[in-house]
């Protein structure tokens, strides 16, 4: 049973908790960064090895020349290669680069010195992986999609996925999408599209033993993600890989 407050001292408490001023801090594009933000956090991009790379700088002064500095990272050591200066661009600066060929994924930092410093993490991914990945998602299982839109089915299928099973949707209902292996006892992975939360990716295990089901942001599957490397590697992931370490 809960100890008796006394009213008084409810009421003396109370008006101490408006006293106390709420702070939000949001970062130069306008994303919020909630209390315990690690300040030295950046984005990684998924690209292809091979591929030529640009990154846009909006926002930097035309006359800045940043000095630009080049690691490949391992779990060991921070290897600096040879990096081009950057280039003045519309609204910014502009900086090109194609990441060396790998049998494996491999990892780099970009940093452009300054106050801030622009900081870019890379990984990419061997364009073989790639086609031997997008050829066993079309050819070794079939899959069931439910309420997705058309734009998104158009998206998905752009790719050579054959989603035998579907049903569309109007975009405001559940939207999932399951792998079904089509021979043997093999795992199945069903994603939900989530809507609401456009950063959140969960894992968990599925009804079955070695089944998978993930919540991910739905607008990884738009015609505008999945029409671009990065998009499409992040989806593919999804399907192929195992889930993230803790």
């Amino acid at each position: 049973m809960l100890p008796h407050i006394p009213l008084m001292v409810v009421c003396i408490a109370t008006p101490a908790l408006a006293d106390v001023m709420a702070t939000h801090r949001f970062s130069a594009n306008g994303m919020h960064m909630p209390a315990g933000w690690p300040k030295d956090y950046t984005p990684k991009l998924l690209v292809l090895a091979g591929k030529p790379l640009r990154l846009h700088f909006d926002g930097i002064a035309a006359d800045w020349q940043p000095g630009v500095y080049l690691h490949r990272v391992t779990s060991g050591r921070r290897v600096p290669l040879q990096a081009d200066p950057a280039e003045p661009a519309a609204n910014g600066l502009q900086w090109t680069w194609t990441p060396p060929t790998t049998r494996g994924p491999a990892h780099y930092e970009i940093r452009l010195e300054g106050r801030p410093a622009r900081v870019v993490r890379v990984e990419s991914r061997d364009p073989a992986w790639l086609k031997t990945t997008l050829e066993t998602l079309t050819t070794m299982v079939d899959w069931d999609a439910q309420g997705l839109t058309a734009d998104e089915l158009a998206a998905i299928t752009a790719h050579g996925l054959q989603l035998g099973r579907s049903s569309a949707g109007g975009g405001n209902g559940v939207a999932s999408l399951q792998m079904i292996p089509r021979h043997g006892g093999g795992a199945r992975r069903r994603v939900v599209w989530d809507k609401e939360n456009p950063e959140l990716v969960v894992w968990r295990p599925g009804p079955a033993a070695g089944d998978l089901e993930v919540r991910a942001p739905r607008w990884w599957i738009s015609p505008e993600a999945l029409a671009a490397d990065h998009g499409l590697i992040r989806f593919l992931d999804l399907f192929s890989e195992p889930p993230p370490s803790p």
